[in-house]
């Protein structure tokens, strides 16, 4: 939930959206209005008043959504996200409390990626999604990591310490047991656990010890809640690239 009375904290920086997006979706939102004007061309003085309303009121509703586009930008500071719109204003206020999911996928074809993309979604009982449009997403996600670390890491460690469960949405763990996507695993039969291509896969022991060709679970990282924070309980190096988190999503599956 917002809390209007909470300080906003230390301004970071401020970001919009996409250039590439912007121009796409400016032209998109832009089209109607050309549609229109070339089909009265020549036309005007045949144009009938319903005709010349409905145009009107076309061109009222485009002009809006594009300078609400246009002006859309989020203002980031160290406890909050504030973001603004032509017509509106919205501030998301940081929490020890909240959840911190990132979706971060590539498209693939054949061996090669294209583009990158990630999603921002922030839950503490109100639900905040902030879509890959905007530029500078993984600087939003270092500043929310950072305000985590800072605010919730020493109430984890307590509560790991009494051997209570952690809950990082799709895994939760303990000192005896991690659960991932209701797979109960025995801390102690955990061989190795690894993330490639937006998905963390754990290994269970063989009879002779080593890890097994095949993961006993896999678990995708947009459904696990602040992740650099679980890294820290579960020995993954929670300053990893950002690389390896990306999820390929085949253009055509079958190759």
């Amino acid at each position: 939930m917002t809390h209007p009375e909470a300080p906003l904290g230390e301004f970071r920086f401020s970001t919009g959206k996409s250039h590439l997006r912007l121009s796409g979706w400016t032209l998109l939102i832009l089209a109607p209005i050309a549609l229109f004007l070339l089909a009265a061309r020549g036309n005007i003085d045949n144009l009938t008043g319903n005709q010349i309303a409905i145009g009107i009121f076309l061109l009222v509703v485009i002009a809006a959504m594009l300078l609400n586009f246009l002006f859309t930008r989020i203002d980031v500071y160290s406890n909050a996200l504030v973001q603004k719109r032509f017509f509106s204003k919205h501030a998301f206020y940081f929490s020890p409390y909240m959840r911190l999911y990132i979706a971060r996928w590539r498209y693939g074809l054949l061996n090669l990626t294209i583009g990158k993309h990630t999603a921002i979604t922030l839950d503490d009982g109100y639900h905040y999604h902030l879509p890959p449009a905007f530029r500078q997403n993984e600087k939003i996600i270092n500043v929310i990591e950072s305000y985590l670390f800072s605010h919730s890491m020493h109430m984890l460690n307590q509560t790991y310490d009494t051997d209570e469960t952690l809950n990082f949405g799709a895994i939760q763990l303990n000192r005896r047991h991690i659960v991932a996507n209701d797979t109960v695993i025995a801390r102690d039969d955990i061989a190795k656990i690894s993330v490639n291509q937006g998905k963390l896969k754990i290994y269970t022991k063989n009879k002779k010890g080593n890890a097994r060709i095949r993961s006993s679970a896999t678990v995708h990282l947009d459904k696990i809640a602040n992740f650099r924070l679980l890294c820290r309980f579960i020995g993954l190096n929670e300053f990893a690239e950002p690389k390896y988190f990306y999820r390929i999503k085949r253009i055509l599956w079958f190759i």
